[in-house]
């Protein structure tokens, strides 16, 4: 996604949520963050989004790419072999 999508997203997202700040910083990190995702799931996102939640939306929340796969059973073996007792 370039900066020039980016920008017309988040005013069209400020336009529902008028406490949705545009910023210089903000449109770079949207444009960069969105680069390689799907524009048209992007814009699915954002509507499904503003039409179900009373809060703006997080770059997370709209993002097109697949949702990443987590092994939780490693993460929680990971966090039990690197647990420092307490006291």
């Amino acid at each position: 996604m370039n900066k020039k999508k980016a920008f017309q997203i988040l005013n069209y997202i400020s336009s529902e949520y008028p406490s949705f700040e545009v910023t210089q910083f903000k449109v770079d990190l949207w444009a960069k963050t969105l680069k390689k995702d799907n524009e048209a799931l992007v814009m699915r996102n954002v509507e499904s989004h503003l039409a179900n939640l009373k809060y703006p939306p997080k770059l997370a929340d709209i993002r097109a790419s697949a949702p990443l796969e987590v092994d939780y059973l490693q993460l929680v073996d990971e966090w039990r072999k690197n647990a420092k007792p307490k006291g």
